[in-house]
């Protein structure tokens, strides 16, 4: 066998594998695997005793092409049994305002299923909300085979179905949590408590940015503020919990920013705070505060008893690092969220402070952290973080 034989085939599987598309590569395979058994079927390739190195090496495995895959006729029947998969994460498109995230899909034998654009259909459909499908556009990448981009403008968060169409078949419906859309045009004005670090005062707005009320200014008094971090509002009463970091206490003021009490002192002791970041109040009424420089959670009445603690200074399970956010999953386990500055991650305690679990690390991965901070709870019990030097907002 020439040389050039080697070279004519060497030369016919790279152009096909460069120029072909990912159909014509498929159609070709077949040829390919068969102009290469050729050249191999006749060359024992442990009698090759080269003086130099060489030029190409050939594998004893002719099959080395398998992995690009095949063509598969599917019947409408297998279809139905395909698996639609979430790939990756959610991404927000500001300028087209839609949010935008990732597909493929599983054939019966769990091999990833490729079609052509052209054939797939996706809408998603709201659970519980009305039963409208939400349009969406499906595009693919040249790096990805399999994986199917979706873009859609969802009108409300929450559960969805996403139905699949390959071919006019409906595979397998799948479900996914879309966490949040902040693109809706019309947003129901409500009331919030805003805390603002500088200049030291306690602001009441509304969802379209009217001052409905402010009070506080810098000082230790009474009604006055040195860095104002965390705030929560009593279920039970209304009043407003505020965090005074630099003059370690808690401040509490009536529903109309009037002063009602405070409680704390810088310290170490039980009751007193050093550097208290941020506060949650449970469905009773019990406020939870993130110790932050005590590297623990304290726990008191609604008019300033203290009642318990949990957390000691580690990286352990119960453990905890500057705690900085709070959040009380108040519509259904009662379980208690805190994010760590300094262990990068968020720890789950029971209200009594019993250690249940935690998650997070150190990075900038889908499941990482890099300084979490603010934490909240939505209707639907969804979780929302604040991945601070990630610049994200993280949803479970």
């Amino acid at each position: 066998m020439s040389l050039s034989v080697l070279e004519d085939v060497e030369g016919y599987v790279e152009q096909s594998l460069k120029t072909g598309s990912p159909q014509q590569v498929l159609r070709s395979k077949k040829q390919m695997m068969e102009r290469m058994s050729e050249v191999t079927g006749g060359i024992n390739v442990e009698e090759l005793h080269p003086k130099e190195k060489a030029d190409f090496v050939l594998s004893k495995d002719i099959k080395s092409l398998h992995h690009i895959g095949d063509i598969v006729a599917y019947s409408s029947t297998a279809l139905q049994q395909c698996r639609v998969n979430k790939v990756g994460y959610f991404e927000c498109l500001p300028k087209e305002k839609k949010v935008l995230f990732s597909l493929s899909m599983e054939g019966p034998d769990s091999s990833v299923l490729c079609v052509p654009l052209s054939s797939l259909r996706c809408s998603l459909v709201p659970v519980g909300k009305g039963d409208q499908p939400i349009d969406t556009t499906v595009t693919t990448t040249s790096t990805d085979p399999g994986v199917y981009r979706i873009q859609c403008n969802p009108s409300t968060s929450g559960t969805h179905t996403v139905k699949v169409q390959v071919y006019d078949v409906h595979l397998e419906d799948t479900s996914l949590v879309i966490p949040i859309n902040p693109y809706l045009g019309n947003i129901t004005p409500v009331r919030t408590i805003t805390e603002l670090r500088w200049p030291w005062r306690v602001a009441k707005i509304s969802m379209d940015g009217y001052l409905i009320a402010s009070a506080g200014k810098y000082g230790s008094g009474p009604l006055q503020f040195n860095i104002p971090y965390g705030v929560a509002i009593s279920p039970i009463t209304g009043q407003v919990y505020i965090a005074n970091y630099g003059n370690h206490r808690i401040l509490v003021l009536n529903p109309d920013l009037t002063f009602s009490h405070s409680f704390g002192s810088k310290g170490s002791a039980n009751g007193q705070f050093q550097c208290p970041r941020d506060i949650a109040i449970d469905s009773q009424g019990l406020v939870y505060v993130t110790d932050s420089d005590n590297h623990r959670i304290q726990k008191f009445s609604p008019d300033g008893k203290f009642v318990g603690q949990f957390g000691t200074r580690g990286s352990g399970p119960g453990q905890l690092s500057s705690p900085l956010g709070i959040a009380i999953d108040t519509a259904a386990t009662g379980l208690v969220y805190v994010s760590e500055f300094g262990n990068h991650r968020i720890s789950v305690f029971t209200s009594d402070g019993v250690f249940v679990r935690k998650f997070g690390s150190y990075g900038s991965n889908i499941d990482q952290f890099n300084v979490p901070r603010g934490l909240a709870f939505d209707k639907d019990g969804l979780l929302y973080v604040c991945d601070y030097s990630n610049k994200r907002l993280v949803v479970y």
